[in-house]
């Protein structure tokens, strides 16, 4: 009788054995299947190598070719890019006056004078190096010109301008108070001065 037992006790755990045996082998594929593996460094890299080429290609495509001169003209070249005349402007920088015809000699060395190269040189001693200018006129009331700058990796900022007549300096604008060189300082007094008027 107890021979019986024996044998009732040992095929009882077999079943039981196999069971569990049978869930944690599903489990663990399940594991295999679902976790997510890291990629090889190899895949890294060429992925990495992939980003700086598109990148780089779109940077290449977006930018116009470079002024080889400051002679207040752009080149036929940007122009055609552009599809505007172009103004090599202020140390190079490119200024577009965008519906051309519509803007005054006189009233685009006032915009170069007080707004274009304040703004530049601004920027520049505050390591963000603009290189595009476009001055659009605005349409709408309170302001005459709609002006969009750009600068490398992305950067861009576009601001209304010219509220009163004769147009006023260009100034920035801090989180706190800003800070000018003494370079900025004596090459745009004006500025400093208007800047330091609306505080």
């Amino acid at each position: 009788m107890q021979e019986n037992i024996k044998i009732r006790g040992k095929v009882g755990i077999s079943p039981m054995f196999f069971i569990i045996f049978f869930a944690v082998a599903i489990g663990f594929v399940f594991y295999l299947k679902n976790r997510e593996v890291p990629p090889s460094n190899t895949n890294v890299k060429e992925s990495n190598t992939e980003v700086k080429r598109l990148e780089r290609d779109r940077d290449q495509t977006k930018k116009p070719p470079a002024i080889p001169s400051s002679n207040g003209e752009g080149s036929a070249e940007q122009e055609k890019i552009i599809g505007e005349k172009v103004d090599a402007g202020y140390r190079g920088m490119i200024i577009i006056f965008k519906d051309e015809g519509s803007f005054s000699e006189t009233e685009r060395q006032e915009i170069r004078k007080k707004v274009a190269e304040p703004f530049f040189d601004y920027n520049f001693d505050n390591k963000t190096e603009y290189t595009l200018m476009q001055i659009d006129r605005y349409t709408g009331e309170g302001y005459k010109y709609n002006i969009y700058a750009y600068a490398g990796g992305g950067i861009q900022t576009s601001f209304l301008f010219g509220s009163v007549d004769p147009l006023e300096w260009w100034t920035p604008e801090c989180m706190n108070e800003c800070l000018f060189t003494p370079e900025f300082e004596k090459n745009h007094p004006e500025v400093v001065s208007a800047y330091k008027s609306g505080l």
